[in-house]
């Protein structure tokens, strides 16, 4: 964390001199190194579903979309039938 804190000050004052020179291509070239690391180290942290679910830490879903869909249309089609005439 203390990482990621770190290069994300860094990168505030390497954008502050990009900006300052924009066709300075050591400078941008630092910065996009600078990103590249700072979203590796985010990554470690699970900070997105993605990461999270690399990590182990996703959330199990008891049911799929497909078997949810399947499940109302089951129980659509139940209504029907019981509401249906004898």
């Amino acid at each position: 964390m203390e990482i990621a804190s770190e290069e994300i000050q860094e990168r505030e004052q390497l954008r502050t001199l990009v900006l300052a020179d924009p066709h300075n291509s050591k400078l941008r070239a630092s910065l996009r190194a600078l990103d590249k690391s700072l979203i590796t180290n985010v990554a470690l942290m699970g900070f997105t579903p993605a990461d999270r679910s690399r990590l182990g830490f996703a959330e199990v879903k008891t049911e799929g979309k497909l078997q949810e869909l399947l499940r109302r249309k089951e129980e659509k089609e139940q209504r029907q039938q019981a509401n249906k005439p004898v």
